[in-house]
C-alpha cells in the first residue's frame, strides 16, 4: 500500500500472520539517494515462505535488481505509480524467497544490495544496506 503525506510518500505491509512494516520517504531523499523514494520489505519467515522488497522510485527507474544474502540475485520492471500519489513515480514489487535464516540485527540483511536500473540498462545508482551483523 503506499499513499501521499504532508512529508512525502509512505510505503507499508501488513503480514496476515501478524506484524507490518512502512517506510517514508520524499523527493529530494534526506539521506542523498536521488532515485529511491522509500522501500519496504519482509524476509520469508519459515522454510519455503516468500517474502518481498518494493517500494517507490523516480520515473527513471525501469528496473530494479537485488542481491540477497546468500548471493543470488532477483528483479522486476518498474510500473507507474498508482494515480492517487499525484506524483511521477514509479513502483515495484520483487518476491524473496527464504533462506531459512533467521532474522533481526544479528544476522546479515536480507537485501543488503539494490540497484536501480534506467530503461537502457545503465546502472542509476546501487545502495547498499551497510548494516552489520552483531557479534
Amino acid at each position: 500500500m503506499a499513499w501521499r503525506t504532508a512529508d512525502g510518500f509512505c510505503v507499508a505491509n501488513a503480514d496476515t500472520g501478524g506484524g507490518s512494516g512502512r517506510s517514508l520517504g520524499r523527493k529530494p531523499h534526506p539521506r542523498g539517494t536521488r532515485f529511491a523514494v522509500a522501500t519496504v520489505g519482509t524476509a520469508g519467515r519459515r522454510s519455503g515462505g516468500w517474502g518481498f522488497f518494493g517500494g517507490l522510485v523516480t520515473a527513471a527507474v525501469a528496473r530494479v535488481q537485488i542481491e540477497l544474502r546468500n548471493g543470488t540475485t532477483r528483479s522486476a520492471a518498474t510500473e507507474p505509480a498508482p494515480a492517487a500519489l499525484d506524483a511521477d513515480l514509479r513502483t515495484f514489487l520483487i518476491l524473496t524467497p527464504s533462506d531459512g535464516v533467521p532474522v533481526g540485527p544479528s544476522y546479515a540483511p536480507v537485501v543488503p544490495v539494490c540497484t536501480l536500473l534506467a530503461a537502457d540498462g545503465r546502472v542509476l545508482e546501487r545502495l547498499t544496506n551497510s548494516r552489520r551483523p552483531r557479534p
